[in-house]
């Protein structure tokens, strides 16, 4: 509180630093400022900063405001979502532009050492023992890569049990074996079968 000067009377009162009037007499009596309504335009007066002439006024401002704020929430969820899908797209094209520059027997390489233990030059080293051909069936790969137009490379086999390289397959040898579980049993039996049913 402090000491103020009623800007109607000019008496001396304690009153707040937003307090223009001494008392509410005053403060009735004040004169009116006139003012265009946001809303509607109507010149109304106010002893306030007060920007509407109704309620009515009022309660539609409020909804433009809403509609406002809810337009600029809209508008910032769309440039964030631009931005996170520009930048995942310039995400796959550094990606593919980095694959693309190292050679395939480099990705190869990582691939076998990964999964087999060996490297690529192992892996051409059986490739040209068994003259590029399948172990069992003794063809080459028949599926094609769409991509490249050569026959898939020959799949890697080996002992689940002790992880030992066995050979090169190709994908229909190696799904056989996969079927029957490396039992020697089960291939003997559907040999007889075979030999019967002739």
């Amino acid at each position: 509180m402090r000491i103020k000067e009623c800007s109607l009377c000019n008496k001396s009162y304690s009153g707040r630093n937003t307090s223009k009037y001494c008392s509410r007499e005053c403060s009735s009596q004040a004169p009116k400022k006139e003012r265009n309504c946001e809303v509607c335009g109507k010149i109304f007066p106010t002893k306030t900063n007060g920007v509407c002439c109704s309620k009515e006024c009022k309660i539609i401002r409020k909804g433009q405001k809403n509609q406002e704020w809810f337009n600029k929430q809209q508008e910032q969820k769309r440039k964030l979502f631009a931005t996170s899908e520009e930048a995942r797209i310039k995400n796959r094209i550094a990606t593919a532009k980095y694959y693309n520059k190292v050679d395939n027997d480099v990705r190869r390489d990582r691939h076998l050492k990964w999964m087999y233990g060996i490297g690529i030059e192992d892996y051409k080293k059986m490739l040209n023992e068994q003259n590029g051909v399948c172990a069992i069936c003794k063809k080459t790969e028949p599926i094609i890569v769409k991509k490249t137009g050569l026959p898939k490379s020959l799949a890697v086999d080996h002992c689940h049990t002790t992880n030992k390289i066995r050979g090169l397959l190709c994908a229909c040898c190696n799904t056989v074996l996969g079927k029957f579980n490396d039992d020697v049993s089960m291939f003997e039996t559907a040999i007889n079968y075979l030999r019967k049913n002739k």
